[in-house]
């Protein structure tokens, strides 16, 4: 039989789904959380390739000079001060002892030593965290390194997380539902191309993207799109736009044009 009527869009996709096969800029790097498909990401300063939702601090600490014996340090942390880390051993142990404490922190997502000689350690910290690290004060022993704390928190819009088929969790229906990016995994990051994403408020082609930074109550949450600030909770993105329209909670296409 002919087919005599054709649609002029393609069926609705799912969020993080690539919406067509225009140019695209596509980055790869490191889920520094998990990272729902669809989301707007940032760039982890402090990070060569590292991205977290909106929200996320990260914390960068530089030694001038080394852990000698009898040394203790006490990282002040979140507001409040952690167990005395004492010497041990060696610079290098006592250096890769306090990043395990504050690994062990419920409210760090990651914190690693940055470099060969163990003088700079990033710690990487989630929106629930009222501060980030304050300050890590060394003291007692012959000589005490002194640590210089430099925290950034930002909401500057990266790109949107891109759907993986090999990533995730498993596909609970056939609109993907629940796939993520976990923690550690590499993710893909759309910069330039048009990309499915959940709205959470009615939208119209042509209207203004504006992604969320702060949680605001029940399915507002960071990182997702919608096409007004809601308080301050959302920003503006200036590069992009919705070349579809949805209702709240639906689908909708948006272009990135950096």
């Amino acid at each position: 039989m002919v087919q005599l009527s054709y649609s002029a869009q393609m069926p609705i996709g799912f969020a993080g789904l690539l919406a067509d096969c225009m140019f695209k800029d596509t980055n790869s790097g490191c889920a520094f959380e998990t990272i729902p498909f669809g989301v707007g990401v940032q760039y982890v300063k402090g990070t060569d390739f590292g991205y977290a939702l909106p929200g996320t601090k990260s914390s960068i600490a530089i030694i001038t000079g080394q852990y000698v014996t009898g040394n203790s340090s006490v990282t002040t942390y979140n507001g409040g001060a952690l167990a005395a880390v004492p010497f041990n051993t060696s610079h290098e142990q006592t250096v890769k002892d306090v990043v395990a404490q504050l690994k062990a922190q419920a409210t760090v997502v990651d914190a690693y030593v940055a470099d060969s000689a163990y003088t700079k350690i990033v710690v990487i910290t989630n929106t629930a965290a009222t501060a980030a690290v304050a300050s890590i004060v060394v003291t007692s022993g012959a000589t005490q390194p002194t640590w210089a704390i430099t925290s950034t928190t930002t909401n500057t819009f990266w790109g949107i997380a891109q759907y993986e088929p090999m990533a995730g969790a498993p596909v609970l229906d056939a609109n993907a539902d629940a796939m993520q990016y976990l923690q550690g995994q590499t993710m893909n990051v759309l910069r330039k191309g048009r990309i499915y994403v959940e709205v959470e408020e009615a939208v119209a082609k042509g209207d203004p993207v504006y992604w969320r930074v702060t949680d605001n109550g029940a399915g507002k949450v960071r990182g997702q799109f919608r096409k007004s600030a809601d308080s301050a909770t959302a920003v503006l993105i200036s590069t992009a736009i919705y070349c579809t329209s949805a209702p709240a909670g639906g689908i909708a296409v948006i272009e990135l044009n950096p």
